[in-house]
């Protein structure tokens, strides 16, 4: 006959699965995998369409509301990067993504959209990451990320200069893909 289990055994195993599947949600939401789940041909299109949002965001170096869509007329093609402040994959990337920037800034724009936290973490993630080359925006409302198809972070969307997608990575992006598509157009 087996023993039964005392109330605190009980209890401990219970909290466990809790927490475990608190993590595994946590990790779910915060791009757990770095790879790339879809990439637009440019023969396809995309999905995406910058014109299409109707979201501001707040520039987090000059305090401007910008409006998102604004970036749908470019000279350049646009690298839209999706993170929040609290997520272990957009800090884990996000030197890299501002050294992509500026190695690349002669042939297209960089521009992180920002949520899911306050403007003070957000601030103090730019400042962390010396965040120059990438042009930084908050977007409290995730308006823009709804709009754009964006349901989870890190991720990446390419513009061409009219504002139509041409790539999308969900999880880290492959900056050798982004230069080929940019170098096709």
């Amino acid at each position: 006959m087996a023993r039964p289990e005392r109330p605190a055994t009980a209890a401990v195993r219970a909290l466990a699965a809790v927490c475990g599947t608190v993590l595994c949600l946590v990790a779910a939401a915060c791009g757990a995998t770095s790879s790339r789940v879809a990439t637009a041909s440019l023969a396809q299109g995309g999905g995406a369409v910058l014109s299409s949002t109707k979201a501001n965001a707040l520039d987090l170096a000059t305090g401007a509301t910008v409006p998102i869509a604004g970036f749908a007329s470019s000279t350049k093609p646009v690298l839209m990067w999706f993170w929040t402040p609290w997520c272990p994959y957009c800090n884990q990337e996000a030197s890299d993504v501002e050294r992509f920037a500026r190695d690349h800034r002669a042939t297209l724009v960089v521009v992180g959209i920002g949520t899911g936290d306050d403007v003070a973490n957000a601030k103090a993630f730019s400042t962390r990451y010396a965040m120059h080359d990438v042009r930084m925006l908050w977007d409290p409302s995730a308006v823009s990320w709804g709009d754009l198809g964006v349901a989870t972070q890190p991720s990446a969307i390419l513009f061409d200069t009219t504002g139509h997608q041409i790539g999308a990575w969900f999880g880290g992006f492959d900056p050798k893909e982004v230069l080929d598509l940019v170098a096709r157009l």
